[in-house]
């Protein structure tokens, strides 16, 4: 099975709730499209965004070109105001839990909150290289997930 795990595209930093995406995050969001297809990434058999519409804006153009639904989960939020950040973790642990039980490639877009959090989910992430700070928005890495093991596949900014 395979994780993709991407943060949202550049957002508008003009517009403070909820934002869209600027118009870089537009072009890396139809960037990903072009990855896709030249198969410099794989089709996703599913994708999941966080309902916040940067994250939904990442993923459009992908979820038309694909011809996949756009399948939104408040369990790919930032964390909220009155979760506690154990409540937050348990959250995405239990969502992981549910999708590393499938031998499908899912692409998930989120926050980078959660990106942290769900690094610490993947026991050994020291080898992945990627530290928090360095999550620039449209930035991505891919996981396969076997028989409890975990190799980075790639990683990159859209």
């Amino acid at each position: 099975m395979q994780i993709w795990i991407f943060r949202h595209a550049e957002r508008d930093a003009q517009i403070f709730n909820d934002p869209p995406l600027s118009l870089r995050g537009t072009m890396q969001s139809q960037h990903l499209v072009s990855l896709v297809q030249k198969k410099t990434l794989p089709t996703p058999d599913k994708i999941f965004s966080s309902p916040l519409q940067r994250a939904l804006m990442t993923f459009q153009p992908l979820s038309g070109a694909m011809t996949l639904p756009l399948q939104k989960t408040s369990d790919l939020s930032e964390k909220q105001n009155l979760e506690s950040k154990n409540q937050f973790a348990l959250r995405i642990h239990h969502y992981l839990d549910h999708l590393t039980t499938s031998l499908s490639t899912y692409f998930l877009v989120t926050h980078l909150d959660w990106i942290e959090e769900a690094l610490h989910y993947f026991e050994d992430n020291h080898h992945l290289g990627f530290a928090s700070a360095a999550w620039a928005p449209g930035q991505y890495l891919g996981l396969e997930i076997s028989e409890s093991q975990i190799h980075l596949i790639s990683r990159g900014v859209l």
